[in-house]
């Protein structure tokens, strides 16, 4: 019965979530990015700091749904009283009215595709609870939790990049194929810092969490952190796909990937139990994103996700050695010297350069205009 609870009270959350992302799109629409990153980031961070202290007090699955759906639920009424006190609209418009129906219509592909995703991402969680048993569910919703906050970057940074995309795409494909590459680049060069960092302070995160989450907590983190690098890079791809109106293929590679990762469950958590679930999250993961750099190519012909990314794996490469070699040291020193040989790696490789901050700022500024093909 439990079980079932939390299914019900995810999919309330995927309904709410759906609802605010369609209420956000008036900021999107009237340049006013500030509100739109505002509600979406309090959003996860509310839901991230809800469930860790339910998780502490509570300890079951059953509880990190409830944060979900509690947390939607005040961020929908956060962006509603917003929307219509400060622009005068009402949250909700008729679907009466033509422009309203195709934009719904438009919508629903990527309402499907968000819904896809949301479930192979913790799908692993409630499979863990029914073939193993409430505590090693109980450490691996405690490294989940910490992961979690590593999605608030790629969330705000989606907002900002949405509409340059869908202007671009129209004016100048060639400059958006440079920019977005640029943009891959970079957000997989940050997602691997930020991997590099909790897989070094892992110990010290799930202690947060007390006694009872241990070094298996550890491990679950130290594994599901890899996923990191490849979800910044699929929220660039994604954004490509709704900028070329291909919606579509987006959910053509969600549910495949989400029946892969119920049959990896199936497979890997009776013989690997969570770390099983972590391993067909990684698998699921990086099947995705070549999905969608594939569906990429048809309306951009000249995108090469690999171009950009092999500039910063083999720099990935070299920190995941130097972590190998540290990993007894003292936690902070392990976690700086890992970093410092990733960055040395990132320079050497080119996986960053000079102008990286001047295409950020721009972006940022909403100086698309300004923007080159550099």
């Amino acid at each position: 019965a439990e079980g079932i609870a939390s299914i019900a009270f995810f999919a309330i959350y995927w309904v709410l979530n759906s609802a605010i992302d369609l209420i956000n799109a008036v900021y999107v629409e009237r340049q006013k990015l500030a509100y739109d990153a505002a509600v979406n980031l309090g959003h996860r961070a509310l839901g991230a700091l809800l469930g860790i202290v339910l998780v502490l007090e509570f300890r079951n699955v059953f509880v990190v749904a409830i944060s979900y759906a509690s947390a939607a639920a005040v961020s929908l009424i956060v962006t509603s009283a917003i929307v219509f006190w400060k622009f005068n609209i009402r949250p909700f418009p008729s679907l009466g009215t033509g422009r309203v129906r195709h934009l719904f219509f438009e919508a629903v592909p990527l309402m499907f595709a968000m819904f896809f995703s949301f479930v192979y991402f913790h799908m692993d969680v409630l499979m863990l609870k029914g073939l193993t048993t409430d505590e090693i569910a109980g450490w691996y919703v405690a490294a989940f939790r910490i992961l979690e906050f590593t999605m608030l970057l790629p969330g705000a940074a989606a907002m900002v990049i949405m509409p340059y995309f869908a202007t671009q795409f129209t004016k100048d494909k060639d400059n958006l194929v440079i920019v977005s590459g640029n943009l891959v680049r970079l957000l997989f060069a940050t997602g691997f810092f930020i991997s590099f960092i909790l897989v070094t302070l892992a110990g010290r995160m799930i202690s947060l969490f007390g006694k009872d989450f241990g070094a298996d907590s550890e491990m679950a983190l130290q594994i599901l952190i890899w996923t990191v690098p490849l979800i910044y890079v699929d929220y660039v791809l994604i954004y490509l796909l709704v900028a070329s109106g291909r919606q579509k293929k987006n959910v053509v590679a969600a549910a495949f990937c989400t029946l892969l990762n119920v049959v990896l469950n199936y497979a890997l958590i009776p013989v690997l139990s969570y770390k099983g679930a972590a391993i067909a999250t990684i698998i699921t993961q990086v099947l995705l994103m070549a999905m969608s750099a594939r569906f990429v190519r048809d309306p951009l012909p000249t995108f090469r996700m690999l171009r950009y990314i092999s500039r910063v794996a083999p720099a990935g490469l070299l920190g995941a050695v130097a972590f190998w070699f540290v990993r007894g040291w003292t936690p902070e020193i392990a976690c700086l010297l890992t970093l410092a040989v990733f960055v040395v790696g990132l320079l050497v490789f080119k996986g960053i350069e000079r102008n990286d901050m001047g295409l950020l700022r721009k972006l940022i500024a909403r100086r698309d205009a300004n923007l080159s093909a550099d």
